[in-house]
């Protein structure tokens, strides 16, 4: 198979066709590429699509793209959560797509897209004409440790840089991490909960068994505080011992590894000049826990999740936005609606402005004033829980979820395929 992040064939997606136009063009334009978030990109076992189809997961095929196993890699990006974006930027960009093997370390993508710009960067160079990162959530990480490698990413950087208005535009990129991959590890997670509920083979800690080694997912705990306490064993432990719980621990090697990317990434430099931040708006995001008994007497302890209304439902504002990189604001737009929402054609017209000229007035530069006012909201309470669902989730509702905290996507505009 090809390596992990190299062009996978076009296909019959929307997104697919579009990049082909984007490069039938002959005049020269803005290269444009697109790096997914974690769970965006496809990924085959053996020339098998195992995620994120529905029947190869319903047959318990989660277990197939354990860390462990041989000849996994990504093919594509999931054209329901990106096809809009890629569609509309054809319009301005040739574009380009960057699947990744979001399993393992962003350090380890970071290396990849390094090569994929040293064969764009020639072209770009002849021509005079800016290249463009368009990341989504995970993927701007994978780009900001490309940029802090001090190796082949810094130079391919550089080499950006040195092309008038190339920049680095990250849509809900989590820079100091986010709960949602503490609700990944304890089986709380709403996308999680559906393919609990679809995987026939295991139960919910067989599922967290195998997510749990995934350096990908371990580098997006919360790492605000310079010694994180997710990055300590001793947390984990202490977690499932309050709980009673009978999940499996993620181990001290895996925390290792997020620990080191964690201190690149605080090291990474922000560029206002060339790095843009957009952020979506959701009534909670998720930001802390605490754990309390169990209601009706069970004597059992539960977690309950604390939220904030400053945040697009999985990564908070506060965790995402970078010191003097400037920041826009996605009204009525999750996390995952980031790259689909074409709807409020706002949001696309503003990545278009922003990646052209560094600006835009489509969208706000402060936060929606319901998130601001005193005394409308809180700044922290506790997360209403969700309605226990034990019904088999259909295609539609799978294909639907991304890995985020926030509500399943409801745009009319996007329909969704069952998986072939």
């Amino acid at each position: 198979g090809s390596p992990a992040g190299a062009e996978p064939p076009p296909g019959g997606r929307r997104g697919g066709r579009g990049r082909r136009a984007s490069r039938s063009v002959t005049a020269p334009r803005p290269i444009a590429v697109v790096v997914p978030g974690t769970m965006g990109s496809a990924l085959a076992a053996r020339d098998r699509g195992v995620w994120l189809e529905y029947f190869a997961l319903m047959k318990g095929g989660l277990g197939d793209i354990g860390i462990g196993e041989p000849d996994v890699r990504p093919t594509d990006l999931l054209d329901d959560f990106y096809g809009p974006l890629i569609e509309h930027l054809t319009r301005t960009h040739r574009v380009e797509i960057f699947p990744y093997d979001w399993r393992r370390s962003v350090r380890e993508a970071a290396q990849q897209l390094a090569s994929r710009l040293e064969g764009l960067l020639p072209e770009a160079e002849r021509t005079r004409q800016p290249v463009h990162i368009v990341a989504h959530s995970m993927g701007g990480l994978v780009a900001r440790a490309m940029i802090a490698d001090g190796g082949a990413g810094a130079q391919a950087w550089r080499r950006m840089s040195s092309l008038p208005g190339s920049r680095l535009l990250m849509l809900g990129t989590p820079n100091l991490g986010s709960h949602e991959a503490v609700r990944w590890l304890t089986g709380t997670n709403p996308t999680q909960a559906k393919l609990i509920l679809l995987d026939f083979t295991r139960s919910a800690n067989g599922v967290i068994d195998i997510v749990r080694r995934f350096p990908g997912l371990a580098e997006l705990l919360p790492f605000d505080e310079e010694r994180s306490p997710w990055g300590q064993v001793a947390t984990w432990k202490q977690l499932k011992g309050d709980l009673g719980a009978g999940f499996p621990t993620v181990d001290d090697a895996v925390l290792r590894q997020a620990a080191a990317t964690w201190k690149l990434l605080r090291a990474a430099p922000a560029e206002k000049d060339r790095m843009i931040y957009v952020a979506g708006c959701q009534p909670a995001t998720v930001i802390g826990h605490e754990v309390v008994e169990e209601e009706f007497g069970f004597a059992r302890r539960q977690l309950r999740f604390i939220a904030t209304s400053e945040g697009d439902g999985t990564v908070s504002w506060a965790s995402g936005r970078l010191p003097e990189v400037p920041t826009y604001y996605a009204p009525d737009t999750g996390h995952d609606e980031l790259c689909s929402n074409a709807d409020d054609r706002r949001i696309f017209r503003a990545y278009v402005d922003l990646l052209l000229t560094g600006k835009t007035d489509q969208l706000p530069t402060s936060p929606p004033g319901r998130a601001r006012a005193a005394g409308v909201e809180p700044d922290r309470f506790v997360l209403p829980p969700l309605p226990v669902a034990d019904d088999l989730p259909d295609a539609a509702t799978v294909r639907g979820r991304g890995g985020g905290g926030g509500r399943a996507r409801r745009r009319g505009a996007l329909a969704v395929r069952p998986a072939q």
